[in-house]
C-alpha cells in the first residue's frame, strides 16, 4: 500500500511510499538502520531518499527531484520487484491486471510442471529453500528484466522466488484490513456456509488483489489436475499449508496472531480452494483410507448409520463399560482442574467431562501440540453422539473407543492424533485411597502432607531469597570488575606515558619521574591483585547461584505433587462428609522449627461445589463460549468483612515494610472476593497499606474479573485493572494473557510492578486483603 506523506522541510516535499527493504538500509536523517516488523520504512519516489516514519516528520533534506544527476549520485539503488506494494508491480493500464512478474514466474513453473512428469507438484513449494546466492541471482534477473530467460533456474528455485515475492509484499495478497473479517468467517462451523462467506469477502477485495489471488488459486487448481493425472490422488494439503500464511497475514503490530490462528489460516485456504470456483475444474481426491476390519468384530448393524468412509461398530461388538465406569470420564470438573490434570502430558492424552452448554452433552479435552484442544461431543434428538452431523455413535464410550484407533484428522485435518492416553480418575483415586478408606488415616495423611508442604515451601522460599541475593551480588561484582578493568587500563596508559616522558626528560627530572613511575606501578599491581581476588569471588558466587537454582528446580515438582495430593485428599474427605480442615495442634505443640498454627481450608477446586452460598450459579466452563468462565472461589463473600487477619504459617508476624510471603498469594482464599462490587472494594481497601489488593468479579462484560489495589497516588486511593481471559489464560491485556490460573497471575505480580499496565500504579501485589497486614501503614512501591 502506498502512502504519500510530505516531509517537514522548507524545500520541495518528498513523495514517500512504504517499502519492504531486503537488507538493512541507513536512514538519511538519523543514520541508523531501518529495522522493525518486516523492515518497513519510507522511500521517496522522486529522489530515492530513505527514512524512518518518525524521522520523516522531524525534518529531512530537500527533495532532489529537480536535480536528477545529484539524486542519481546520492541514491543510486537498483530498483527491485521484491518488497514493494502490489500496485507498483502492475504496469498495465487495467487496475485489475495481474503483475507481469507473477505471470512470468507462474508460467515458467507450469511449463516445467508439464514437461517434467517425475516432478512432485505438491512438494514443489515445500522443497528446502535454495541457497541465498541462487535466490539473489533470480531476484536480480527479475528486477532487471522480468521477461528474461529463466531456464537456468531449477523449478524449486522458481517456486521459492514466487513465495518470496508474495511473502515480502508490504500488504499481503489478502490485505490485512480484511484479516479480522476473514478469521471471523472461518469460525462458521458448516463448511458450505463458511466457504460462501469467505467467497463474498474475497469479492470485496481491491481489484488487483482479487485478480492476483484468483490467478494464483487457478494455478494451484491446475497443479492439482496434473498431479491427479499422474495417479497421485491425495488432497493438496502440502500446498495449502505453504500458502495459508503467505496469502493471509495479520497487521504487523499484531503479527503474533498468526500463531494463534494457524488452524484458521489453513481452513480458510482449504475452503477457498476446494469449495469455490476459480475457473479451473478441481479433480476428485481420494478419501481418507479406512481401517481394515478386525477379525473378532461382526458386521455392523443394518440400522446403524454409516457413510462411505467410516464404518462404526455398534456397542454390542465392543466390550464397552457404562459411561459412569469409564476411567477417562471425570464428570462435572472445571477447566482449571482439567488443565492441571493434563499439564506436561504427551500428545494424545485425553479425558471427557460434562459440558455446561447443554444437558446431555460432553467436552473432550485432547492434548495436541503441547496445548489442550476442546472438542464438543454433541447429542442428537435420537440419542446419538458425534462431533458433527451426521451423529453416528450410539454412546460416548462407543465414540471414544472408535477414535482410540482412528485419527481425529477425519473430523479436523489439524488434529492428526488418536486418543492414546486416557487420564484415569481411578488411578488418581488409588493415589488418594492409600488409607484403605479409613477417615482418621486420611485426615492424618492430609495433616502430614500439609505439614510437609509447608516445610518444603519454607525451604523453597529460603532458596529463592538466597538466590535473589546472590544474583544481586553477582551483578554488583560484575560492575566492580568492569571498574577494575577500566582502572587497570588507565594505569597502563599512565605508565606508557611515563616511559615516554623519561626518554625525553632532562637529567634533573629523571629521579622524580622514576619515583612516580614506581608508585604508579605499585598501585597497578595492587589493582590487579584485587581484580584477581574479585574474579575468584565472582566464580564462587556463580557456582553458588547455579546450585541454588538447581535446588529450586528440584523442589518445584515436589511442591506441585504435594499440593495436588493435598487437594485430592480434601476432595475425598468432602465426598465422605468430613471436614477437610487441617488441625493446628501438631504444628503448635512446639516442634522445633515447626511453623505457627494455620488451619488449612478446602482448595479452590473443591470449594466450587459450595458456590450456591454466594449466589453465583455453579456452572462449568467448557471453552465453547457458552456459560460463564470458572472462578476458583474458596471463601464466600459473606465472610469477608468479619474475617480476621490470618497470619502466614511460616511467619508469626509481618513487620512494616517487610516483603509479604508468597504462600498467601498462591492461595485464593486470601484475596478472591467474587461478589464484591467496585464501591465495596474501595471501602474495604480504604486506609490500607499501599499494595493491599483483592480480586473480584467485574461488572464489565469484556472481562470476567477485576483487580482492586490500594495505592495513595491514584484517585480515591484505590486503583482498578480489568483481568481478561482467553483460551491461553488470564492477564491484564494482550498479548500477556499467559497465566493458567488467577493464582499464577497473583504470584507473578507479587514480584513485578503493575506500572506496565497502568503508569500510575508503581507497585506490586504486596499484601492480600485477607492476609497479614503491616503493623503500620506503609507505602510500598517499586
Amino acid at each position: 500500500m502506498q502512502q504519500t506523506q510530505p516531509a517537514i522541510h522548507s524545500g520541495q516535499q518528498h513523495r514517500f511510499v512504504d517499502v519492504y527493504f531486503l537488507t538493512p538500509i541507513v536512514c538519511a536523517h538519523c543514520r541508523d538502520f531501518v529495522w522493525g516488523s518486516g523492515k518497513v520504512g519510507l522511500k521517496c519516489d522522486a529522489c530515492g531518499l530513505i527514512a524512518h516514519r518518525t524521522c520523516s516528520a522531524t525534518g529531512l533534506p530537500a527533495c532532489l527531484q529537480g536535480l536528477p544527476e545529484r539524486a542519481n549520485r546520492l541514491h543510486n539503488r537498483t530498483e527491485t520487484v521484491f518488497g514493494v506494494a502490489l500496485c507498483r508491480l502492475s504496469t498495465g493500464s487495467d487496475s485489475s491486471s495481474v503483475p507481469s512478474v507473477v505471470l512470468r514466474l507462474v508460467q515458467e513453473i507450469e511449463q516445467r510442471a508439464t514437461t517434467t512428469p517425475s516432478l512432485d507438484l505438491y512438494r514443489l513449494y515445500r522443497t528446502t529453500t535454495p541457497s541465498a546466492e541462487t535466490i539473489s541471482q533470480l531476484c536480480l534477473q527479475l528486477s532487471t528484466d522480468s521477461d528474461g530467460d529463466l531456464s537456468a533456474f531449477e523449478p524449486h528455485v522458481l517456486a521459492s522466488g514466487l513465495k518470496k515475492l508474495l511473502r515480502e509484499l508490504p500488504d499481503p495478497l489478502i490485505p490485512s484490513q480484511w484479516y479480522d473479517a476473514i478469521i471471523e468467517a472461518s469460525r462458521i462451523s458448516r463448511d458450505d456456509y463458511c466457504a460462501a462467506q469467505l467467497y463474498r469477502l474475497v469479492q470485496q477485495l481491491p481489484d488487483l488483489h482479487r485478480a492476483t489471488l484468483r490467478y494464483l488459486l487457478a494455478h494451484i487448481c491446475r497443479l492439482c489436475q496434473w498431479q491427479h493425472g499422474r495417479g497421485r490422488c491425495e488432497p493438496p494439503t502440502l500446498i495449502i499449508q505453504v500458502f495459508a500464511h503467505i496469502f493471509l497475514r495479520p497487521p504487523w503490530e499484531r503479527i503474533i496472531q498468526i500463531v494463534h490462528n494457524a488452524e484458521a489460516h489453513v481452513r480458510v485456504l482449504e475452503l477457498l480452494l476446494l469449495r469455490c470456483d476459480w475457473g479451473e475444474a478441481m479433480p476428485e481426491f481420494a478419501p481418507a483410507p479406512t481401517l481394515p476390519p478386525r477379525n473378532h468384530l461382526r458386521p455392523a448393524s443394518q440400522n446403524a448409520p454409516t457413510d462411505a468412509n467410516v464404518t462404526v461398530p455398534n456397542a454390542s461388538e465392543m466390550d464397552l463399560r457404562p459411561m459412569s465406569e469409564a476411567d477417562w470420564y471425570w464428570g462435572n470438573i472445571t477447566r482449571e482442574e482439567v488443565n492441571d490434570l493434563m499439564k506436561d502430558t504427551p500428545d494424545g492424552t485425553f479425558l471427557v467431562r460434562d459440558a455446561s452448554s447443554k444437558a446431555g452433552e460432553y467436552t473432550l479435552t485432547l492434548r495436541k501440540g503441547g496445548s489442550n484442544k476442546l472438542i464438543k461431543i454433541c447429542c442428537s434428538r435420537q440419542g446419538r453422539y458425534g462431533f458433527s452431523e451426521p451423529y453416528r455413535f450410539g454412546s460416548v464410550p462407543e465414540l471414544i473407543h472408535f477414535y482410540r484407533s482412528v485419527s481425529l484428522a477425519q473430523y479436523n485435518p489439524t488434529l492428526d492424533v488418536k486418543l492414546l492416553y486416557p487420564v484415569s480418575r481411578f488411578q488418581h483415586a488409588e493415589e488418594v485411597e492409600a488409607g484403605n478408606g479409613d477417615v482418621e488415616k486420611m485426615k492424618q495423611r492430609l495433616e502430614d502432607i500439609h505439614y510437609e508442604y509447608l516445610n518444603r515451601s519454607r525451604l523453597y522460599d529460603q532458596y529463592h531469597d538466597d538466590y535473589s541475593r546472590c544474583s544481586q551480588e553477582i551483578q554488583l561484582k560484575k560492575q566492580a570488575l568492569d571498574a577494575f578493568d577500566e582502572a587497570v587500563a588507565m594505569f597502563e596508559d599512565q605508565l606508557h606515558m611515563h616511559e615516554k616522558f623519561q626518554r625525553e626528560a632532562h637529567r634533573h627530572e629523571i629521579h622524580s619521574l622514576k619515583e612516580n613511575y614506581e608508585l604508579l606501578k605499585s598501585r597497578m599491581n595492587t589493582l590487579k591483585q584485587s581484580r584477581q581476588e574479585l574474579q575468584e569471588n565472582l566464580r564462587v558466587q556463580a557456582v553458588l547461584s547455579r546450585n541454588l537454582d538447581r535446588e529450586m528446580n528440584a523442589l518445584k515438582p515436589e511442591l506441585h505433587q504435594l499440593c495436588k495430593t493435598r487437594d485430592l485428599l480434601q476432595m475425598w474427605l468432602l465426598r465422605h462428609g468430613k471436614n477437610p480442615e487441617v488441625q493446628p495442634n501438631r504444628m503448635s505443640n512446639g516442634e522445633e522449627g515447626g511453623p505457627a498454627a494455620q488451619p488449612f481450608s478446602v482448595s479452590a477446586s473443591s470449594a466450587v461445589a459450595q458456590m450456591p452460598q454466594t449466589g453465583i450459579e455453579n456452572k462449568a466452563y467448557d471453552g465453547t463460549g457458552d456459560g460463564p468462565p470458572p472462578a476458583p472461589i474458596p471463601v464466600p463473600i459473606q465472610q469477608v468483612a468479619a474475617a480476621p487477619a490470618v497470619q502466614h504459617p511460616t511467619v508469626p508476624c509481618q513487620a512494616a515494610g517487610q516483603a509479604h510471603p508468597l504462600h498467601m498469594h498462591a492461595d485464593s482464599q486470601y484475596w478472591l472476593i467474587p461478589d464484591c462490587t467496585r464501591p465495596d472494594a474501595e471501602r474495604l481497601l480504604a486506609n490500607k497499606a499501599d499494595g493491599t489488593f483483592l480480586i473480584r468479579r467485574s461488572a464489565a462484560g469484556s472481562a470476567p474479573f477485576a483487580l482492586s489495589i490500594a495505592y495513595r497516588r491514584v484517585d480515591k486511593g484505590v486503583g482498578h485493572i480489568l483481568i481478561h481471559r482467553s483460551e491461553r489464560g488470564f492477564g491484564f491485556t494482550e498479548p500477556y494473557l499467559l497465566f493458567p490460573t488467577l493464582n499464577d497471575l497473583v504470584v507473578y505480580y507479587a514480584g513485578h510492578s503493575l506500572e506496565e499496565h497502568n503508569p500510575q500504579l508503581t507497585t506490586t501485589l504486596a499484601h492480600p486483603l485477607r492476609g497479614a497486614q503491616p503493623l503500620e501503614i506503609s507505602h510500598y512501591s517499586v
